[in-house]
């Protein structure tokens, strides 16, 4: 009478209680998170979490998705990896990217070999590859540029310019569409 299941145990103490190995051949939802392969199934990929990798179309490979909506749309590209909620959501072909925080390279879509740690960082990213972008919302409004920069806000503003360096927080924050320039310290090349 206490509507409680056990396997392999002979006094379960909660709904189900399995002693022993849980196996089965299709995601699961374990209190609203989906663990295992995600969309399509792929063996190589791993996901943990509500819509992550949920449409992937079977093609990409080698992909990992823990967070709300983290690889969402999926991806015919190889090598991504997204840790936090909303990152690499819109890729669908780019391959060996790196999105670390909430809404890191957020709306990439095509664009590889990026690396994005920090919260929002490279967020409106779309199609530019070879960026890298550490610290909360550093890279942020770049769209096709090719960029570096290190620090919070560091090229923020920028858009399209490409070649740019910048190192320290809010470095060449208001640099939008210039190209081959290095920035090193708080507030520097900030206008």
């Amino acid at each position: 009478g206490n509507n409680r299941v056990g396997i392999v145990t002979a006094s379960p103490t909660v709904a189900l209680d399995v002693t022993g190995a849980l196996k089965t051949s299709t995601d699961s939802t374990i209190n609203g998170l989906t663990v295992g392969k995600g969309g399509g199934s792929v063996a190589t990929n791993t996901v943990v979490g509500n819509g992550a990798l949920a449409s992937n179309t079977g093609s990409g490979a080698a992909l990992t998705a823990i967070g709300q909506n983290a690889l969402a749309v999926g991806s015919s590209g190889n090598y991504n990896t997204a840790l936090g909620r909303n990152t690499l959501s819109n890729l669908t072909s780019g391959s060996n990217n790196l999105a670390i925080a909430e809404s890191a390279l957020n709306t990439n879509t095509s664009g590889s070999y990026n690396t994005a740690v920090g919260g929002s960082a490279l967020l409106n990213n779309t199609t530019a590859s070879n960026n890298t972008a550490v610290g909360y919302q550093a890279g942020y409004s770049n769209t096709t540029g090719s960029v570096d920069s290190f620090g919070y806000q560091a090229l923020y503003s920028n858009t399209t310019g490409s070649g740019n360096a910048a190192f320290g927080y809010a470095s060449a924050k208001l640099t939008t569409t210039a190209t081959y320039n290095s920035s090193f310290g708080q507030n520097s090349l900030f206008s």
